[in-house]
């Protein structure tokens, strides 16, 4: 025997005894050889004449000879163990007699390593507590769901915002681990009332969001509610404790036509905030001004057009520092008066101006019509620094890279100092603007005294970590949405979290205001939490010009 026969039986030795599976096939399936460690996985020492090598793989026939001379992943079907994934390898090798191609194969086990790829992305994708889908799934699968239903607008789908009423009591009251369990149950229970096409969500703390796949109808929507409502009235026994709970829940559909998953989750989160307002264990559908892309273009030309014949107008509502009970300044609002619509309000038309890029023209024009009123204001009743006016700014401006000389303009223009403005954004302006809003937040430290407002803040633990993780930022005052305080007097956890609230704001430097402030009762306990600043319909509604003058006499003359 010669040297190159040595060195070949040396080679069919070390195939036949390699750890790793291997077998030699026709390009027709027929297996010519199969090695020890195949044989043994197979569980079998001779092969059927009637298989063929394809039959033990799931992938299709031609899939496999379209990856010759490549790897492909596929799952091996084992006769006597559970089926594994496996990396396959097929080489040309010769080709027979009959013409047909000769494969040596390697089948190399990568099961354990899809297995922890599975788990990488079910952690990437769902929430560990509950094992619901988390924001990042929904938030794609609700993109994936409107890109089909502009494609196809008879495949609609819903949106269910679900708030769990009064749950911070429960954690207050018998600590988070209780729950957490709560929140668990809730999961287990919300589960059960949907189809696998649906996808539940836990958004973040006691907020659950359902996206029903295929259902856009208000009655069907409704329905899934009240079951909803039904599943959670029964108590949870958790721990000796028996627990009671509800939910107020929102909802909106893909009739609204927006582009943006966040618009129709905005939609829904305040048909939520209305279930709030109307009690507990309430529903309530969001109505969209329009309900075809058609509308939704017809009502953009029709904002332009209104822009230009001077339809929209702004409002007033005052400001009061509830120490001295003294105005301390006023909230610019606008309304759109439609030729037949009537008032609309903002939350009607900004995500549709934001949608059409109107809304850094809309925001603009707010800015020097609102500087403007202020600086006649100025003159004629004589006040300095002693009254702000206070200026909501699109996420569209606040990420423009020219804002910051927008601001510079207008105020020398109008002869205001600066710390006369109150620019207030919401807290995701901050967080979504990227390198944009950082920069454009370092622009306006260059403009002295200048004041940033947080906007509708929610009053939760999350909401404080973002203060210390963006102590750069330069805040001067923050506002806590009305929903802040609607149990505020009667709900003595509600009112602990406050006083902490605006103990940490204090040692910051950050004025705190509450929105909302209906009632006397109300009042008197956010004086008696040390609140410094509020506003609402117990002090006035958004006034008109001259309302707003009438206002000012009262303080100033």
């Amino acid at each position: 025997m010669n040297s190159e026969q040595d060195t070949n039986v040396i080679g069919r030795q070390a195939l036949e005894k390699a750890r790793i599976p291997f077998f030699i096939g026709e390009e027709n399936g027929r297996i010519l050889y199969t090695n020890q460690t195949w044989k043994q996985l197979m569980s079998s020492e001779e092969e059927s004449a009637e298989k063929t090598w394809f039959d033990y793989f799931k992938a299709d026939k031609d899939l496999i000879l379209e990856r010759k001379d490549a790897t492909l992943e596929t799952e091996l079907i084992c006769p006597y163990d559970e089926d594994r994934w496996v990396a396959l390898m097929l080489h040309t090798i010769s080709s027979a007699d009959n013409g047909r191609s000769v494969f040596a194969c390697f089948v190399i086990d990568c099961t354990e390593y899809k297995k922890q790829i599975q788990e990488i992305q079910v952690s990437c994708l769902h929430d560990p507590l509950t094992g619901l889908a988390n924001r990042v799934l929904l938030l794609d699968r609700l993109n994936t769901s409107l890109q089909l239903h502009r494609r196809e607008a008879s495949h609609g789908f819903s949106l269910l915002y679900i708030d769990l009423d009064d749950f911070k009591h429960i954690n207050d009251e018998l600590g988070h681990a209780i729950g957490d369990k709560v929140l668990l149950q809730t999961a287990q229970r919300l589960q059960p009332l949907f189809r696998a096409q649906d996808t539940i969500c836990r958004w973040g703390g006691d907020e659950f969001i359902v996206l029903l796949d295929g259902i856009m109808d208000e009655k069907t929507g409704k329905k899934k509610a009240q079951r909803i409502h039904e599943a959670l009235s029964l108590p949870f026994s958790i721990d000796d404790h028996e627990i009671s709970i509800s939910a107020s829940i929102g909802i909106t559909m893909s009739s609204v036509p927006f582009d943006r998953p966040e618009d129709l989750l905005l939609l829904a989160d305040q048909a939520m905030y209305k279930s709030k307002a109307a009690g507990k264990s309430q529903t309530t559908l969001q109505a969209p001004l329009v309900r075809t892309f058609s509308e939704l273009k017809q009502l953009e030309q029709e904002m332009r057009s209104g822009y230009k014949r001077d339809e929209f107008y702004l409002v007033y509502q005052p400001v009061m520092d509830l120490k001295s009970m003294q105005i301390s300044g006023l909230e610019a609002l606008i309304r759109w008066e439609h030729p037949s619509r009537g008032t609309l309000y903002p939350n009607d038309f900004f995500p549709i101006a934001d949608r059409s890029n109107f809304s850094d023209q809309l925001g603009t024009w707010i800015l020097w019509q609102a500087c403007g009123q202020m600086a006649k204001w100025k003159k004629a009743f004589q006040f300095n620094g002693d009254l702000k006016l206070h200026v909501n700014i699109s996420s569209a401006q606040f990420k423009s890279p020219a804002f910051q000389d927008l601001i510079d303009e207008v105020l020398t223009f109008c002869n205001l100092e600066p710390e006369t403005i109150n620019l207030e954004c919401p807290k995701e302006s901050f967080l979504n603007g990227g390198k944009v809003a950082k920069k454009t937040i370092e622009s306006l430290k260059k403009i002295p005294r200048v004041n940033l407002v947080v906007d509708n803040l929610k009053m939760n633990l999350g909401n404080l970590n973002f203060f210390f993780n963006y102590k750069f930022i330069p805040f001067n005052m923050v506002k806590i949405d009305q929903n802040g305080i609607n149990y505020l007097s009667t709900n003595n956890t509600i009112y602990d979290s406050l006083r902490t609230f605006i103990s940490i704001f204090s040692q910051m430097g950050i004025d705190l205001a509450i929105k909302g402030i209906e009632s006397k009762k109300q009042l008197n306990t956010l004086k008696k939490a040390n609140c410094h600043y509020g506003q609402g319909y117990y002090f006035s509604k958004p006034l008109n010009l001259h309302a707003t003058e009438n206002y000012l006499k009262k303080y100033f003359q």
